[in-house]
């Protein structure tokens, strides 16, 4: 028998019209709307046996997705997001990925933390030959390498704290002391990471010093990840809409 699959198709996904964004229908539900509300009558097995082969790659029939999944025997039918939709979910991803990727941190243990700020690190342009210091040598220091201003290279000396607690002054001071017996020249730079934060008198402290210290909060680091590319990634997404306005507008002088 000679069936015209591509015209069955078409008949039964205008038949089809589903009222949330995602349905499930069984074969057997298929089958019936093919053999009964389609005339197909007892044919219509052999009919959605070719149907099948057609909506095994996706299908897309006025702002839906029709895929036959063969292994569950079922035709899904998926409501695609249209533009406001598109939009509405890329303002929710800017809104909550930073906040996410600030959870991710925290939640690392202490040596993942040190792979993670390694790479982060190394992502940042102005910084080069970041090596991280063996915990048992390093005398209040945990990360080492350059920092490039224009022409200069300037030594860089780090710490680096995955706490709740914010920096005191004590541990701003030791750390202070840390760049004053590194046996680096004068020109060195601080650079101290901690998730907690740090207290006023800390940053009071760090001011007070002989030494350029920067400081990177939770939220600096979630910031520098997010441009860096280190942990998440902005994805530019291009898609081919109808421009509904154009059709809307052009309905309406006819």
């Amino acid at each position: 028998m000679n069936i015209d699959g591509k015209k069955w198709l078409e008949s039964m996904l205008n038949e089809i019209e589903p009222t949330t964004p995602f349905v499930q229908l069984e074969e057997c539900e298929v089958v019936n709307i093919l053999e009964g509300k389609l005339g197909a009558g007892g044919i219509a097995t052999e009919i959605w046996e070719e149907l099948t082969k057609e909506l095994r790659p996706p299908i897309v029939r006025r702002g839906f997705a029709y895929e036959w999944n063969m292994f569950r025997r079922k035709l899904f039918i998926t409501r695609l997001p249209d533009l406001i939709d598109c939009e509405r979910i890329a303002e929710l991803y800017e809104k909550s990925t930073p906040e996410e990727l600030r959870t991710r941190i925290c939640r690392l243990t202490g040596v993942q933390f040190e792979s993670f700020l390694r790479s982060l690190l190394s992502s940042d342009s102005r910084l080069t030959n970041i090596s991280i210091t063996r915990v048992s040598h390093d005398g209040g220091i945990d990360f080492k390498g350059s920092l490039v201003q224009g022409l200069l290279q300037l030594p860089l000396i780090g710490q680096a704290k995955q706490t709740k607690a914010a920096v005191t002054a004590g541990l701003a001071r030791d750390f202070v002391g840390a760049l004053d017996t590194s046996g680096e020249p004068k020109s060195v730079v601080g650079l101290y990471v901690s998730t907690g934060g740090f207290t006023e008198p800390a940053v009071e402290a760090f001011k007070r010093s002989r030494f350029h210290i920067m400081t990177w909060s939770l939220d600096e680091v979630a910031s520098r990840a997010v441009e860096y590319g280190v942990g998440a990634q902005r994805k530019n997404l291009q898609f081919l809409l109808l421009d509904e306005t154009f059709w809307d507008e052009l309905g309406g002088k006819t």
